[in-house]
């Protein structure tokens, strides 16, 4: 992904039952809501761009910049009385550009609340804020934006951007496009010459699964042998010339042509690749090409190829110029919200979701977990070298190890007797107990790679020259640039969220001469074949900037089974010609996300299939059940778009809607004794380490069972286990305690690994060691015994909120990017307290130090979020701005994963605009 160069904005994030308490009228700083976690960090995107600009607001980054760069040098004043309160100024200064008060997240408690003010509106610090918008990502999370009233219409005017008003759509689907103003984008320069063309549809003939529920209770399966299939190959994604997507990269801080990027505009959403489509309009005759209203133009004066799936509301204007000139009215840009990297990495993670339909025997599982359980073992060897390769990865070079963080391995890069610092040794024991746990989960190093998804960019230039469309790639075909260079010619594609076996595609990697060239800047993208069932396989791809993992690994290859795609009968969401009160009611049809419920109903179905031997009824009725899952994920993302669609039937995982006391006769009477034997209502083992409750549940029946068992037998229930010559109440003991387990304890394959890796690590001993000399990361300054007393308050403020934070966290289940900015907000927050009563960094850095490092029970992590850079600086100026990195050496004396690296020493290059000869960090 493309390095962003925009700084992150602050908004309130306030829940809909807070305002409701302080009667829609809230008084509420920036700093109240950091310490309340009601602030969130947002990237820059065009409605803040838009914002700023209604405020008059210029050279936003510029002014952030500076006041940055201005506050770091006050950092190294010695007088306080100076320092202390042009700091405070200048952090006030930073919230004027960076908080944006004047747009607010509502998580809403209660639909009740949603109505209210979506009719009244409310009151933050005395600003009146209304409705505006749902992203697709906040709905899920019933979350809405609301803003300021007064700019309002002028937002508004702006969104609509003059489109047709009269056009009928889906009120979900029109919000959907309007929300593309929120996502997070860095403008661009405008191409030069813009076509919209036609989508390019092909159509073929293939085996399909067909599932369909239309007014069934339980969906209808039947396999249909060549049907007839349309597809849109160039679903979400259009053409550049190279020479701009060369442009854009060095926009955007690359210093490469982007392979492939995803783009934004008024109602512009897609992926765009680079082809040279000027070349092949020359070598095939053609100069000009005709555009969706019929226009034609120069091709040799085209940049940009955008297809009609791209430009979602290209019929709500009258021509190309129409719609750009009301982007040129309302102050639209070209932006790009992602770009494929230059080189793709050489090994990705499996999920429990990729792997839990294979069928593995004892003996692949372990060839299976080997990758991983060696690279454990590997930084379980304690030695800071392969500690370094593990966090940093395998690709440390002259060129990238000048960019650096304030990690801890940064750290050990530098100087190496930092291994023994009791902060680095805990963050790397507690990385291990992590890494340990995800893989008891299904999280697998194998040689793999995550990449765009492009369709067949030559059937897209066949297709808007008006040519019989071919495409270079046949059915199951890819060309892959990576692939190819490692002579790979079979891969295995995942894209999650994945149901049974049949999403999973089993793929040939061919190139020729013509593919070579026509493909060559598209070097890191996948892109697919115009004649297979790809896209419906794979839970409905499209190619706006989804991406797809590709794996190499030969197990994998060899167990892959080629079945067929699964097609959902497709429904459409009623049009009209929405008004606010449309698309509002939308939200609320959209609160919640059911799409992870029913793949976890899914998993559970394959814990319970394990029971059961391949054939029975029981089998073959779980397995409909599995493929059926496809149908209901696509129904919980239809419900988003206000589609009418039914939910899983709850007989299949809730025991009491099996009751046989609700039979209405006996034939219902035995639908519900087999759902009973079959009923997916417990979490598999393994999701024990996903689920911590799920944990502390089994823990605790674990306990009582065992303490049952002592009470009965006067044995512990391990002993019993082990038992030669049980008793029959014995044996019946053991059997209700596995029926009435909390969690599904089924061979099934996830569990199967889960407990191969339980048995190679669960008995892990730590070392820990504190003989450490903190003083080498020290300044050379002094400091008061009062600063380091109000220091001192602010680390026990700072002790209790973290620890409130992350009970938060763990109880609400965040997601780990939303807790990652939750914290890094945290810590800025208080990074920023403690240079308010000690602005000079050093003196803070030995402050710190002394706090944290001087008795155990303080927490290490707050000298290191305070700071970390510092520490760094001091430890690169300790050794003459030296470091040390591991690269690969076939003659090296570092064994890791199979390769050979030795220690390689390069001198770090100083950013002499900073004082004191200071490197800069990223």
């Amino acid at each position: 992904m493309s390095k962003h160069l925009t700084s992150q904005r602050y908004v309130f994030k306030i829940h809909s039952s807070r305002l409701r308490r302080k009667k829609w009228n809230l008084k509420l700083t920036p700093n109240q809501a950091r310490e309340n976690q009601e602030l969130i960090a947002l990237s820059e995107s065009q409605i803040m761009r838009f914002i700023d600009e209604i405020n008059n607001i210029t050279d936003t980054e510029l002014k952030i910049s500076n006041i940055k760069s201005q506050i770091k040098k006050l950092k190294f004043e010695k007088n306080l009385s100076i320092s202390r309160p042009k700091i405070k100024k200048l952090y006030n200064d930073l919230d004027k550009y960076q908080f944006k008060k004047d747009y607010v997240c509502v998580v809403i408690d209660k639909v009740k609340d949603f109505e209210y003010i979506y009719k009244h509106g409310f009151k933050i610090n005395n600003i009146t804020y209304r409705w505006l918008l749902g992203t697709t990502g906040g709905v899920k999370n019933n979350t809405v934006v609301f803003v300021n009233e007064k700019l309002l219409p002028e937002l508004k005017k702006r969104i609509d951007n003059g489109r047709n008003l009269q056009k009928e759509f889906a009120p979900a689907k029109l919000e959907a496009y309007i929300a593309l103003v929120c996502s997070s984008s860095t403008p661009v320069s405008m191409p030069n010459g813009i076509v919209v063309v036609h989508d390019c549809i092909t159509k073929f003939k293939s085996d399909v699964v067909e599932l369909d529920d239309t007014g069934l209770d339980q969906p209808s399966m039947k396999f249909i042998k060549g049907k007839d299939v349309e597809l849109n190959d160039s679903d979400g994604y259009g053409l550049a010339m190279p020479s701009l997507m060369e442009r854009w990269g060095y926009e955007i801080g690359e210093d490469f042509l982007l392979p492939g990027c995803v783009i934004r505009n008024s109602f512009c959403k897609g992926a765009v690749f680079p082809i040279d489509f000027q070349k092949f309009a020359q070598d095939h005759g053609f100069t000009e090409i005709t555009d969706v209203w019929g226009n034609t133009y120069n091709i040799n004066e085209i940049e940009l190829i955008l297809t009609e799936s791209m430009l979602k509301l290209w019929d709500s204007y009258s021509s190309l110029e129409s719609y750009l000139e009301n982007c040129e009215k309302n102050h639209y840009t070209f932006a790009i919200t992602k770009a494929s990297e230059e080189e793709l990495e050489n090994v990705r993670t499996m999920n429990y979701q990729f792997l839990q339909s294979y069928d593995f025997t004892d003996e692949q599982i372990d060839e299976l977990i080997a990758p991983t359980v060696n690279e454990i073992k590997e930084i379980l060897d304690d030695d800071y070298r392969k500690t370094i390769l593990y966090t940093k990865g395998i690709g440390l070079n002259e060129k990238n190890i000048q960019h650096l963080d304030s990690s801890f391995a940064t750290a050990l890069m530098i100087e190496p007797e930092m291994a023994n610092d009791p902060f680095i040794k805990s963050q790397i024991h507690s990385m291990i107990r992590k890494r340990i746990d995800e893989a008891k989960v299904g999280v697998l190093k194998v040689p793999a790679n995550y990449s765009l998804v492009s369709g067949d960019p030559y059937s897209l230039c066949q297709s808007m020259f008006g040519m019989k469309v071919t495409g270079l790639l046949k059915a199951g075909q890819v060309y892959s640039k990576y692939w190819i260079d490692k002579g790979v010619d079979k891969i295995v594609s995942f894209r999650a969220p994945m149901t049974s076996h049949n999403n999973i595609r089993l793929l040939e990697v061919v190139h020729n001469e013509t593919m070579d060239e026509f493909y060559q800047y598209m070097t890191t993208p996948t892109i697919f074949n115009s004649w297979d069932t790809c896209a419906d396989a794979m839970n409905g791809f499209d190619k706006d900037g989804d991406c797809v993992i590709n794996t190499s690994f030969g197990l994998l290859v060899k167990n892959t089974k080629q079945l067929p795609a699964i097609v959902c009968v497709q429904r459409k969401a009623p049009k009209c010609i929405p008004t606010d009160d449309d698309i509002m009611r939308s939200n609320i049809n959209s609160f919640g996300n059911a799409v992870g419920g029913v793949t976890n109903k899914i998993t559970s179905m394959f814990e319970v299939k394990s029971n059961f031997a391949q054939g029975t009824r029981e089998y073959n009725l779980l397995d409909y059940r599995i493929k059926c899952g496809q149908l209901y994920q696509q129904n919980a993302i239809d419900k988003t778009k206000g589609i009418e669609a039914k939910p899983m039937p709850d007989n299949w995982y809730n025991w009491i809607s099996n009751k046989l006391t609700k039979a209405k006769d006996s034939h219902q009477k035995k639908e519900f004794w087999i759902n009973r034997k079959i009923i997916a209502d417990k979490k598999p083992y393994f999701m024990q380490y996903i689920y911590p409750s799920e944990r502390i549940e089994l823990n605790n029946y674990r306990k009582k069972n065992n303490e049952k068992c002592l009470m009965r037998f006067r044995i512990s229930l391990d002993e019993l286990m082990y038992k030669k010559n049980k008793t029959r109440e014995e044996n019946k003991f053991i059997k209700c305690y596995y029926d009435r387990m909390p969690l599904g304890m089924g061979k099934c394959t996830i569990n199967k690994i889960c407990w191969r890796i339980e048995e190679k690590f669960d008995n892990l001993v730590y070392s820990s060691n504190e003989n450490f000399d903190y003083s080498i990361m020290k300044s050379n300054v002094t400091y008061s015994d009062a600063v380091y007393k109000k220091i001192k308050k602010i680390y026990e403020t700072y002790r209790k909120e973290i620890s409130s934070y992350m009970q938060y966290a763990k109880s609400e289940r965040l997601k780990s990017d939303e807790r990652q900015i939750q914290k890094y907000i945290l810590k800025e927050q208080f990074k920023e307290k403690c240079l308010l009563e000690c602005p000079n960094e050093d003196e803070l850095c030995n402050i710190v130090l002394d706090l944290c490092y001087s008795k155990s029970k303080y927490s290490k992590q707050f000298a290191w979020d305070i700071c970390g850079e510092v520490f760094i600086q001091n430890l690169l100026r300790r050794k003459n701005y030296k470091i040390s990195y591991p690269t690969l050496d076939d003659n090296g004396n570092i064994e890791y994963l199979g390769m050979k690296f030795s220690m390689k020493e390069t001198e770090i290059k100083v950013n002499v605009d900073l004082e004191d000869n200071e490197c800069q960090l990223y």
